[in-house]
């Protein structure tokens, strides 16, 4: 998932469920509203296997990497940013 320009939501919850998750410099990212505490932003770095497939590799390896990057200069808001 990658965030190439500024998201602001009005206030509720920013989830993230990605193998890679990518915020561009200068990107803005807010769930903030006047007066609402329930807000935020969550990011959760995952990769999702499937098992079946994974077994079925010849030396069931398969590469497991996942990763946040947050450009500079980047701005996230919210009551709970994690």
């Amino acid at each position: 998932m990658r965030f190439e320009g500024s998201v602001f939501t009005g206030g509720g919850y920013l989830e993230v469920f990605a193998d890679n998750i990518i915020v561009d410099p200068y990107v803005t990212l807010s769930t903030r509203l006047a007066g609402v505490v329930d807000d935020g932003i969550t990011f959760r770095a995952r990769r999702i296997g499937t098992p079946e497939f994974e077994n079925l590799l010849p030396f069931g390896f398969l590469n497991k990497s996942v990763s946040i990057d947050i450009g500079h200069d980047a701005t996230l808001t919210g009551n709970s940013v994690t």
